[in-house]
C-alpha cells in the first residue's frame, strides 16, 4: 500500500512546559584593596608616605538593564559619578516587567556588582570603576608617592557567571527566528601608569593586571518532529537535542607596584574597575494561540486520514 506522508509542525514543545526557567546571572566583586608602603632608604630617617590627589579621584557606576517585552518595553539606566576613591554607594535597578535586575555597592575597600536576567528580552550591562574619571588620559594622575618609596598595590577579586536555558524551542520555528542564547559575563582589573625623570634617572611604567574574563553560554534544548500518515494511521517522529548550561567561578589576586627611586615625590595614575554583562533571550512558552495552530494542523491530518479511508472504501 502506498504510504502517504504529511509533514506537520512540531508538537513536542507541548510536553515541555515545565516550571523550570531560563536565566542569566553574573557577579563581580573586588575586596581587600590594600596599598602597602616600603622604604627604599630606611636609614635616611624619612618615613615613606603616599596620598590620593584631591579632585582627581572619582567612583563611577554606570550601566543599564533592558526589557524589550512587548508589554513594558524600556531601558533603566544609571550614570553615577561620586567624588573620591571608593566612595560609598549602593543601589538597585529593575526593568518595568522585572525581567532583569542589577545591584551594586561600594565601601572604603570593596566593590560589588551583580545582575540577573530572566524572561524574554532581559539584558544587563554594568561597569564600576574608581580612579581618574577618564580611562584613556595617560596624563591624569591621582596618587602621589614620596621619594625613595615602593607602593605595593593588591586587590582580591571574585567572579561568578551562570547561564541556564531550561525552556526548549521548536526546530525550524523559534530556534531559527530568535537568538536563543543565554549569556553571562564578568571581568575585573586594574591599571597603573607613571613616568618621571630625576637627576638623570628616567622611568616609564604602564601596566595592567586583569582577571580572566568569564563567559557562560547556554543553548536551548531543541524538540521537534513530524507527523505523517502511514497505512491509515497518524504516526509521529520526534527527535531531541539536549540543551547546554554553563556556570563558572574564579577567585584571584591582582598585583601592581609603584616604585619611586628618585629623590622627589612622584605621581601616578591608578585605576580599578570591573564589569558584568548578560542577556536572557529565551522567549516565553508559546501562548494559547500557538497551541491552537498546532491543533489545526493535527485536525488537518485527521481530515486527510478520513478522506483517504473514504477514498479506499469507494474504490472497493
Amino acid at each position: 500500500m502506498r504510504k502517504l506522508r504529511v509533514i506537520a509542525a512540531a508538537v513536542a514543545l507541548m510536553a515541555a512546559s515545565g516550571s523550570a526557567s531560563a536565566f542569566s546571572s553574573a557577579s563581580a566583586s573586588i575586596s581587600s584593596v590594600t596599598l602597602k608602603l616600603i622604604d627604599l632608604t630606611p636609614d635616611d630617617g624619612v618615613a615613606p608616605s603616599f596620598s590620593f590627589i584631591d579632585g582627581e579621584n572619582v567612583t563611577v557606576i554606570d550601566g543599564w538593564v533592558d526589557d524589550d517585552s512587548r508589554e513594558t518595553p524600556g531601558i533603566v539606566r544609571t550614570d553615577e559619578v561620586l567624588a573620591g576613591w571608593l566612595s560609598a554607594s549602593s543601589g538597585v535597578a529593575t526593568t518595568p516587567a522585572g525581567n532583569a535586575t542589577a545591584t551594586w555597592a561600594t565601601t572604603s575597600d570593596s566593590m560589588t556588582l551583580s545582575a540577573i536576567a530572566m524572561g524574554p528580552g532581559g539584558e544587563y550591562n554594568w561597569n564600576m570603576s574608581t580612579g581618574p574619571e577618564s580611562s584613556g588620559e595617560y596624563w591624569l594622575r591621582n596618587i602621589q608617592l614620596s621619594a625613595n618609596s615602593y607602593l605595593a598595590i593588591e586587590l582580591a577579586y571574585s567572579l561568578d557567571v551562570e547561564a541556564s536555558n531550561a525552556i526548549p524551542c521548536l526546530a525550524n520555528t523559534f530556534c531559527s527566528n530568535a537568538p536563543l542564547l543565554e549569556l553571562a559575563g564578568a571581568s575585573a582589573g586594574m591599571s597603573l601608569a607613571y613616568s618621571y625623570s630625576d637627576d638623570g634617572l628616567s622611568v616609564s611604567y604602564n601596566r595592567s593586571a586583569y582577571a580572566d574574563s568569564l563567559l557562560a553560554i547556554a543553548q536551548p534544548a531543541v524538540q521537534a518532529g513530524s507527523a505523517y500518515i502511514d497505512a491509515g494511521m497518524i504516526k509521529f517522529h520526534e527527535f531531541d537535542q539536549p540543551g547546554v548550561d554553563e556556570a563558572f567561578h574564579e577567585d584571584g589576586v591582582l598585583r601592581l607596584a609603584f616604585v619611586n627611586a628618585s629623590d622627589s615625590d612622584q605621581t601616578a595614575r591608578l585605576r580599578v574597575g570591573m564589569s558584568i554583562w548578560g542577556q536572557g533571550a529565551t522567549p516565553a512558552i508559546p501562548e494559547a494561540s500557538t497551541f491552537v495552530l498546532y491543533s489545526v494542523g493535527l485536525l488537518a491530518l485527521l481530515g486527510a486520514v478520513r478522506r483517504r479511508r473514504l477514498g479506499e472504501t469507494a474504490s472497493n
